[in-house]
């Protein structure tokens, strides 16, 4: 009984990753979406309370800044929208979304109860939940690639996806740009960069996984997201740094991989004959070098600066900041494209510095267990993807963007767990 509700556990755990990082059909009960994700988690809840009540001893280490950090910020990120409502009165379904934060809690202790100091089986169960995850992403988008080239009609199919969800273009593409399993491109965007991040880290040390990794470039393409694409760059960078320090000692890419890679290179050659993600005909990546060359150049390109100004000027009358979600409290204004600005707009600088020193303390935790633990470039690298998101995207709004600051945080933890059983 104890091992079938152990494989319950970890199982429903898998899907719950799974099923932040897709869409599917909805259903609408009043303000509240009830997607994939919310069946997934029933089940992690109902087999999760039988293993609290049989383990009833649960142990797990912890490194005192980052989870001081951590515990600050998401504090923070519910009990702001309450206040909200308590304070400024603001309706019952501003807080709605925000409710999202106690589902990711909720996985952020079952998986911490669960792999405890057991690093390699969470890191293991990780990737098995990224390779699902691009799977469905690559079905979905093989769909929608089919249907805008006027080969198959499959919009019926992807009607049923949709169902209840105001998808991109309608049936998850538009100008040559897909959302695959997700409701919008960046949505996909942001799965294939987590896959860049897991995959090359997999690469990197058992030289496996190839295969995936090169999915994820071509997701990463057909989103035409540019915020995930220098995500990626950040990924890369964090890998490459990684190589280039202990090179010596982590996997050798296999023939096989080689042969995979270069199947790649020419299914990218096809990618660019079809104008998959706009990658032949629009200026969005010449402009994504430049940014690459000059960040500076970012915001000026992207137009996000000048949307930000009028927002940034009407949040001076709340002194404490708006509490609620901006994007809920300044009714009329177009989508508020920067997890940065939100914060600040929503909970004043002590928000922004919670949300800033929780990325730093992660960056600063990953680097010092590097040469202890190489799982820990993982969250290295799920830093730089929340980064680089936060920085021209809302997808902390988004229960993936909350679901990745609390994978980073168990990563933590079962790391100092694993190092404490070894010593």
């Amino acid at each position: 009984m104890s091992n079938r509700l152990n494989d319950a556990v970890r199982v429903s755990f898998i899907l719950a990753v799974v099923g932040a990082f897709i869409r599917g059909p909805a259903i609408a009960i009043g303000s509240i979406d009830i997607r994939i994700f919310d069946l997934i988690f029933l089940v992690l809840f109902a087999t999760a309370v039988f293993y609290f009540i049989s383990n009833s001893q649960i142990r797990f280490a912890v490194d005192g800044t980052v989870h001081l950090f951590a515990i600050v910020y998401l504090w923070l990120a519910i009990l702001l929208p309450v206040l909200g409502v308590v304070v400024y009165g603001n309706p019952i379904h501003y807080f709605v979304g925000d409710l999202r934060w106690v589902q990711v809690y909720f996985i952020g202790a079952v998986a911490i109860s669960y792999y405890g100091s057991q690093i390699k089986c969470l890191d293991q169960d990780l990737l098995t939940a990224m390779k699902l995850t691009v799977l469905i992403h690559t079905i979905v988008f093989s769909l929608q690639f089919v249907d805008y080239l006027g080969v198959v009609l499959t919009k019926p199919l992807l009607a049923i996806w949709y169902h209840g969800v105001p998808a991109y273009g309608d049936y998850g593409y538009w100008i040559g740009r897909f959302a695959g399993a997700a409701a919008y491109s960046s949505g996909l965007g942001l799965v294939a960069a987590v896959g860049i991040a897991v995959f090359g880290k997999s690469i990197l040390i058992t030289g496996r996984n190839v295969g995936y990794l090169m999915i994820s470039l071509v997701l990463l393409i057909a989103s035409g997201h540019r915020t995930s694409i220098v995500a990626a760059v950040g990924v890369a960078g964090v890998l490459g740094t990684y190589y280039f320090i202990y090179g010596d000692n982590i996997g050798v890419i296999s023939i096989k991989s080689i042969a995979l890679g270069i199947c790649t290179t020419i299914l990218l050659a096809v990618i660019y004959i079809f104008n998959v993600g706009r990658v032949a005909s629009s200026d969005r990546y010449s402009e994504l070098i430049g940014f690459i060359l000059s960040p500076r150049s970012l915001l000026k390109q992207t137009g996000r600066a000048d949307a930000w100004a009028p927002i940034l000027s009407r949040a001076e009358q709340y002194r404490f900041g708006t509490l609620s979600n901006p994007s809920w409290v300044f009714e009329g204004v177009s989508a508020i494209d920067s997890y940065f600005v939100i914060v600040y707009v929503q909970g004043g600088v002590f928000y922004l510095a919670a949300y800033l020193t929780f990325l730093v303390s992660l960056v600063i935790a990953s680097v010092r267990l590097v040469s202890f633990k190489d799982e820990s470039l993982l969250t290295l690298s799920l830093a730089s993807v929340m980064t680089a998101h936060s920085l021209t995207q809302n997808f902390m709004t988004d229960i993936s963007g909350k679901l990745l600051a609390i994978l980073s945080i168990v990563l933590v933890v079962c790391i100092y767990g694993s190092i404490q059983r070894t010593q």
